[in-house]
């Protein structure tokens, strides 16, 4: 099982921040707006979101970590060159695979840490060097174009919804509840649907996929604050 409430207060004030902005549209920080957040309330939307993915894709808190690696190790081996020293680093990634399917008890954030490493750097390099097979590539965080990661990987660069929107919606709703009950009159069929962008977000965002993107991002942050990049 994976310490969430361990690794959020690990961060540093600056890749709490960036974590926030990051995966606002995912934990659906509608009503308060991310940057009045606090790291309890952020843990409480994370968890609340993986257990609302879990339901969807029928996960459980003991399968996690190996569903994160499954997902996102097929983006990786077929681009390696044998012999080199990026297929060292895919082995040694192919090594953590093997051990989370075979100990579910493990505690598993070093491991997922190392993984995501891994393939931040592999994916990384491929994006800057796409015909070419993984061989001699930088193992350094620093070097890691996050955002290129994002869309080669996931197919998407931005967020998937604008949060302001949403969130106007919301309010919007809120509003609208207010003043019929004060009115006691029915919804008009024009906002009737004040929800249509959180609900065409919904079917993209509680997938195993989108869980990938929202737990990678979490580890760079982390790696990134480890080693004094961000």
């Amino acid at each position: 099982m994976i310490d969430f409430k361990a690794l959020i207060e690990s961060f540093g004030e600056e890749a709490y921040e960036l974590a926030k902005h990051e995966l606002a549209p995912f934990l659906q920080f509608y009503y308060c707006g991310a940057e009045n957040t606090s790291r309890d309330m952020f843990l409480e939307k994370l968890c609340e979101y993986i257990n609302r993915v879990g339901q969807s894709e029928k996960l459980t808190d003991d399968t996690l970590a190996r569903d994160y690696v499954d997902e996102l190790f097929p983006l990786i081996d077929s681009h390696i060159e044998k012999g080199s020293q990026a297929e060292k680093y895919f082995e040694r990634a192919k090594s953590i695979q093997k051990r989370l399917k075979d100990n579910a008890d493990v505690s598993p954030e070093a491991m997922l840490e190392d993984f995501s490493k891994i393939f931040l750097c592999m994916v990384s390099s491929k994006v800057k060097k796409p015909k070419k097979k993984l061989a001699d590539i930088s193992f350094h965080i620093a070097d890691v174009d996050f955002p290129a990661v994002i869309e080669a990987a996931f197919g998407e660069r931005r967020p998937i919804v604008d949060v302001e929107r949403a969130k106007d919606f919301a309010l919007r709703l809120l509003q609208k509840k207010s003043e019929d009950a004060q009115n006691n009159a029915e919804e008009s069929s024009e906002d009737a649907h004040p929800f249509s962008i959180i609900r065409e977000f919904d079917d993209k965002c509680y997938s195993k996929k989108s869980l990938a993107r929202v737990l990678l991002t979490l580890f760079f942050l982390q790696l990134s604050d480890y080693e004094g990049t961000i």
